[in-house]
């Protein structure tokens, strides 16, 4: 398997999941996982308007995540 066919696969997972943990509250570069999957994207290798929108529900899902957190577990949970 070479990078192209790893990046391939993983590439628009890689959009949301990257940016759901850190919106969640975990400490991960996101954003950096984001600009690669773009930067990616722009070689016309995966769909640029998927990566924005799959970088969108992962942010919206991951703060909904982050929010459960603090509100079931709170101060104690962290």
């Amino acid at each position: 398997m070479d990078i192209r066919t790893l990046a391939d696969s993983i590439g628009y997972p890689a959009a949301a999941l990257g940016i759901l943990i850190e919106s969640s509250g975990i400490p991960f570069p996101g954003e950096l996982t984001l600009v690669a999957v773009a930067a990616y994207a722009g070689t016309g290798h995966l769909n640029i308007v998927a990566v924005i929108a799959l970088g969108a529900l992962g942010a919206i899902v991951g703060g909904d995540i982050g929010y459960l957190i603090g509100l079931r577990g709170g101060r104690p949970f962290i």
